[in-house]
């Protein structure tokens, strides 16, 4: 009963009393046995459903294949799945968790112009990926594709767009239970993945021409560039923020199949210490590069006393503009007010030195790779490493979606 007790005088025994029934009240009957950890159970795909879309894949001039995070969670069974999608060779477009594909070059994945892939497609295979805002609400599909739709939920299934095929099932499980060269007779489309490439490369073209304009400090896209450069096979990338880790996902390659996190499709930022706890005590091997808007970093930025403390090696890069520019974008631009986008020119470097990390600055393009080589070795000799990188404004990202 700590508090009750004063200097001069000790609480009666009858307040002891009464308190200490009280306790045993409200805690009478806890278990003190931990529960067994629930099995997790999902729906299987029925064979006459995989029969069904093999067909009807067979028989399509364009598809396209979008997978979403729900595919990866059988995580033993990602690198079966990635042969059988590598098997299958149609195009496709990969998000959140799923973009640790990205390290297969196999893969027949693209990053650019998806919008327009799926206005012209005449097949689109959802992945676990609903129909949501994402997708416009199921507008951006072509209105005369079919759709088959595989996801663990029977309301995600069914979301904003009826599928022609609905199969509710595990879409990870799907994929891996193929057969062996499930599309032996498929109609050739080799016409349309080549102008799907033909558009990706144009967009890359593009990007690296942005890389080369001047900005103040750093532009994000030369630093994204030349970063992917020193980035090794089996890194896993934690990215947690708006505007910068945006950026980052059109021009980072992930190097395994799980190694790409973020923070979901509504932005939940704040999850980049726990991600980067989770990623590198499962993978001590692996460098482990978390990549921070300066927004999402405050909330999270305290924690570099956990990595330390705990001497948990990482690399965390820090994009900042002094702002929440993925809101800032249309806000500024709608009501001509950056009211709460706003944000300090912080010292995010000298913070964490403070709390007994390896604190580094980045303010010109020259400095990067010296920088980056300087931040993997103390990563290499079990210190926990932040880099602030001042960079400048773009309209790389104009346009896009914030909620």
């Amino acid at each position: 009963m700590y508090g009750l007790n004063t200097y001069d005088q000790k609480r009666s025994w009858w307040v002891e009393k009464y308190l200490q029934r009280n306790l045993n009240r409200i805690f009478n009957g806890i278990e003190t046995t931990p529960k067994p950890v629930p099995e997790i159970t999902y729906p299987m795909p029925v064979p006459s459903a995989v029969k069904k879309a093999m067909k009807m894949i067979s028989n399509s001039k364009r598809p396209v294949l979008l997978v979403g995070s729900q595919t990866m969670l059988n995580v033993t069974e990602v690198d079966n799945l990635a042969q059988k999608l590598a098997s299958i060779d149609i195009p496709m477009f990969v998000s959140g968790m799923a973009r640790g594909l990205l390290s297969k070059k196999e893969l027949n994945i693209f990053r650019h112009q998806r919008k327009k892939a799926l206005q012209e497609a005449d097949l689109v295979i959802l992945a676990g990926v609903p129909c949501d805002f994402r997708l416009g609400y199921g507008r951006q599909i072509n209105r005369d594709a079919e759709i088959i739709s595989i996801n663990r939920s029977r309301s995600d299934l069914y979301l904003n767009r009826k599928p022609t095929l609905a199969i509710q099932a595990d879409p990870g499980s799907f994929f891996s239970n193929l057969p062996e060269n499930p599309l032996e007779n498929w109609v050739d489309s080799d016409a349309w993945t080549d102008t799907m490439r033909q558009r990706d490369k144009k967009r890359l073209d593009q990007i690296h021409e942005q890389t080369e304009i001047s900005t103040d400090y750093v532009n994000p896209l030369k630093f994204f560039t030349k970063l992917d450069k020193h980035i090794n096979d089996g890194d896993i990338l934690i990215a947690d923020g708006g505007d910068f880790v945006a950026t980052a996902s059109y021009i980072l390659r992930p190097r395994s199949n799980l190694g790409w996190l973020d923070p979901g499709p509504f932005g939940t930022l704040g999850v980049g210490a726990g991600f980067i706890l989770g990623g590198k005590l499962t993978h001590p091997n692996a460098t482990v590069w978390g990549i921070y808007g300066d927004g999402a970093f405050g909330y999270s930025m305290v924690e570099f006393d956990t990595f330390v403390r705990h001497k948990i090696p990482l690399i965390a890069i820090i994009g900042n503009d002094s702002g929440w520019t993925q809101i800032a974008r249309d806000q500024v631009e709608i009501f001509k007010d950056p009211v709460a986008t706003e944000l300090g020119n912080t010292k995010y470097h000298e913070v964490v030195a403070a709390l007994g990390g390896q604190g580094l600055q980045i303010m010109d393009k020259k400095e990067i790779d010296d920088v980056l080589n300087t931040a993997k070795e103390f990563a290499a000799a079990g210190k926990s490493v932040a880099i602030n990188v001042k960079i400048g404004k773009t309209d790389f990202r104009k346009g896009s979606i914030s909620i």
